[in-house]
């Protein structure tokens, strides 16, 4: 994947959400753009999401994990366009 977007220097760590329920955690690395996330996951796999403002790699587990807990989120994906360009789409999940 080519992009511009230079990584921010991930971080792991436990984000903890305020669901309407009760609190939510999972395991994470955060990064400051959708690109970051992205050449992360083509380099070390998992799944890029974007979940409260924020883009995040996760592992194919925890994605599930997130989707099963109800909360909102939406996979980070590049599309690649028939004239050569490519886009960073979101795919929502709930």
């Amino acid at each position: 994947m080519s992009t511009s977007c230079v990584p921010a220097s991930p971080t792991m760590f436990t984000p903890n959400l305020e669901t309407t329920m009760k609190p939510f955690t999972f395991k994470a690395i955060e990064f400051k753009s959708a690109g970051a996330a992205l050449q992360h996951t083509d380099a070390a796999g998992g799944e890029a999401i974007l979940l409260g403002g924020r883009q995040y790699v996760v592992s194919e587990d925890e994605a599930v994990r997130i989707a099963r807990a109800d909360i909102e989120f939406a996979y980070l994906c590049e599309h690649d366009a028939e004239d050569g360009t490519s886009r960073i789409v979101t795919i929502p999940v709930n």
